[in-house]
């Protein structure tokens, strides 16, 4: 472990290690089922005696790439990739975007502890909530030596303890919130 420069933002990893790893990282969510072509589609599935049917129910150009469509307080969230880039708020009844947010390069997010965390893949970490009007941002977290378009692991949640990878440098931001003095 090595100890690392707080970002522009002031923030302090609790730690960082560099290490090499080709696994892949995974997340757990609720996606709506994607493919980066198409879009974002919603099935009807059917099941029958002999035969199992789906019907497509709607469609969305949200094109999302890094597989984190998540389920968040009545509405799929996420980002898109080439169809549709911003992240958006999708109604998952219609299949219509709530809202949008520009600004934000397409990434990975994490909905833990009924908050959202945003990265983008050029790594900046927003700390979103979703509004009957709009996503409010309550933080930023630029990564120390990121900005080039590459971050593409999903973020991790546990006890506290948020953690980032970029390449071989993983950080870990502890986000538990502080009593008020």
């Amino acid at each position: 472990m090595t100890s690392s420069a707080p970002s522009r933002s002031g923030a302090r990893p609790a730690w960082c290690s560099r290490h090499r790893t080709s696994g892949p990282s995974c997340s757990r969510s609720r996606p709506a089922p994607t493919r980066s072509r198409s879009g974002t589609l919603l099935f009807e599935i059917t099941a029958g005696p002999d035969a199992v049917a789906l019907r497509e129910r709607w469609h969305h150009r949200l094109d999302n790439c890094h597989g984190a469509l998540l389920w968040h307080d009545g509405a799929i969230v996420g980002s898109g990739y080439r169809l549709h880039r911003p992240w958006t708020s999708l109604d998952p009844a219609s299949g219509a975007a709530r809202y949008t947010l520009d600004g934000l390069a397409s990434g990975a997010a994490l909905v833990a502890e009924n908050r959202l965390y945003a990265l983008g893949e050029k790594g900046t970490m927003l700390l979103l909530q979703p509004t009957a009007d709009g996503f409010v941002t309550h933080g930023t977290l630029p990564l120390p030596g990121s900005g080039s378009g590459d971050v593409w692991a999903h973020p991790a949640l546990s006890h506290g303890q948020l953690f980032l990878r970029r390449h071989d440098r993983l950080l870990c931001y502890d986000v538990r919130a502080v009593a008020a003095p």
